[in-house]
């Protein structure tokens, strides 16, 4: 049976792109008896992962945002010592037979996204892999977050170069009449941004400010970040 203790932790924050150290956190909560299931949304393909030594108790990531497969496209990792303890909330012919197995007979089911993988994974592969995309997104990265702060004359959120996400960087917006510091002010601000100029990009709401995040994939150049630059500047 699994014990009654738990916690979940995101491996990459979304609203902060802060990478969370999940080994130690899995370390010491196995001390007190907790088990630790990692929500990893932003981790495949922007992290390297090795699942069966990270300390996880449970993991669950997709592979839609960072690994190029279309949405639905996610995976559930268990430690092997809870495999005969978890059962899908919805059963089928293979009810109390391997937990895999058990997951993937959901009768209708659509397997589409995961048929996808493969050649998803193989095309970020064929870009080049891990070092190659980082080779491409951090420096642009680096170079779009400190553009953007010079021209909006606000500073990057404060967080250790090693808990920074490699593929996304997060800058505090500057103080706008036009919107007030609330989630739904944000998600307003996104709605314009889409709706008023064609332009998709992130806002959120923490610490008192409204924050930008800004990503990079194989497809990015600089003329992107200098197109989100003037919308901003015309939005706020």
């Amino acid at each position: 049976m699994l014990a009654s203790d738990w916690l979940s932790f995101d491996h990459i924050s979304s609203p902060s792109a802060i990478i969370f150290p999940i080994a130690k956190l899995a370390k010491e909560l196995h001390k007190l008896g907790v088990l630790l299931l990692v929500d990893g949304a932003h981790a495949p393909g922007q992290l390297p992962l090795d699942l069966e030594n990270l300390g996880a108790d449970f993991y669950t990531g997709n592979l839609h945002k960072w690994c190029y497969a279309p949405r639905g496209c996610a995976f559930l990792w268990v430690a092997p010592e809870h495999r005969d303890s978890l059962e899908p909330l919805i059963t089928s012919h293979l009810y109390k037979q391997d937990m895999t197995d058990q997951f993937f007979m959901q009768g209708c089911i659509d397997h589409t996204p995961f048929l996808s993988s493969l050649p998803a994974l193989q095309f970020y592969e064929k870009l080049g892999g891990y070092a190659a995309l980082l080779a491409h997104t951090q420096p642009l990265l680096d170079w779009a977050q400190q553009m953007l702060c010079h021209a909006l004359g606000t500073p990057v959120l404060p967080v250790p170069p090693d808990m920074v996400a490699p593929f996304m960087r997060v800058l505090r917006l500057p103080h706008s009449d036009k919107y007030s510091l609330s989630r739904s002010e944000a998600e307003r601000m996104m709605d314009d941004l889409s709706g008023g100029y064609g332009a998709v990009a992130v806002i959120t709401c923490f610490s008192g400010h409204l924050w930008l995040r800004i990503s990079a994939n194989a497809y990015n150049c600089k003329e992107d970040y200098l197109e989100l630059k003037e919308v901003l500047q015309k939005c706020l």
